[in-house]
């Protein structure tokens, strides 16, 4: 009788942990991203470092074949000793993530810090709302020991900072009409509008002090014939929309919008914290 038992309770384990595993596991039918992975800790200034996890070749092929999939999950990796020597990043930072938690919560001020465009935008369409959609994440992007502040929502990227001889350094900021996302190759995406007959979009790379964009590729159109208003397709790697010092691309229009899709299909969905994390109660 009692061997009855426990082999019967030795089942109902099994049957239990079998049910727990099956929870973590992810077909690519269900469209559905695995259990995200523990929240970081909250400092004593309730600014939390995490750094990224770079792609292991396998998931970097997954990415490859999946070109209609735009967004995939960002993991984070444990806190680095480099990411936590910046010495005074809390506070700099701190004090930029406060300035955001009152636009947020009391509206635009006098006094708004650069880098608030996308920020101010979003809360001028959902007002108060804004503050359940944007959070930060703090990142040593380049690995130069300097930690990144990176304020968004969702794959957005609406400001990122570094520190600059002690003080917080405006790196890039994105919005409606100028967007910028992170790719899982560690690269920037962005894209566009310069005006109806001007569409751009681009990848780029940080410097390793993270102060300067390295671009990798910049595209954009432009009327290439005034009297016809026939519409060019341009390529360089400077960043600036100069048909004169940039490449032209003998392709069609599908054949453009295919590139820059190609672009979004890499683009990584951050993991951000709540942007109330950063303000003392």
């Amino acid at each position: 009788m009692n061997i009855t038992k426990i082999v019967a309770a030795m089942t109902a384990c099994c049957m239990l942990l079998t049910g727990l595993s099956a929870c973590r596991i992810v077909t690519e039918d269900s469209g559905k991203t695995e259990a995200p992975a523990p929240e970081t800790s909250i400092s004593e200034t309730s600014i939390t470092s995490a750094t990224e996890t770079s792609a292991s070749s396998s998931s970097a092929a997954s990415d490859e074949s999946k070109e209609s999939e735009i967004t995939i999950s960002a993991t984070e990796r444990p806190e680095s000793s480099a990411t936590s020597s910046a010495p005074g990043y809390e506070k700099i930072y701190g004090e930029i993530l406060e300035a955001v938690h009152e636009i947020l919560t009391k509206g635009p001020g006098d006094d708004i810090p650069e880098g608030m465009t996308g920020i101010l935008e979003l809360y001028s369409y959902v007002g108060a709302e804004a503050l359940n959609q944007v959070g930060y994440k703090i990142t040593d992007l380049t690995g130069d020991s300097v930690p990144e502040l990176i304020i968004g929502s969702g794959p957005e990227i609406y400001a990122l900072f570094t520190v600059k001889n002690g003080e917080a350094f405006l790196v890039t900021e994105g919005w409606g009409r100028s967007s910028v996302c992170m790719l899982s190759d560690g690269r920037f995406y962005t894209s566009g509008s310069g005006g109806a007959a001007t569409h751009i979009f681009g990848r780029y790379s940080l410097s390793e002090d993270a102060t300067e964009i390295i671009w990798d590729d910049y595209y954009f159109t432009d009327i290439k014939d005034e009297q016809t208003w026939e519409i060019g397709h341009y390529h360089n790697k400077t960043g600036d929309m100069d048909k004169t010092s940039s490449e032209e691309l003998a392709i069609s229009d599908e054949d453009f919008a295919a590139i820059e899709t190609g672009m979004q299909s890499k683009v990584i969905e951050m993991n951000y914290q709540p942007i109330s994390f950063a303000v003392a109660d």
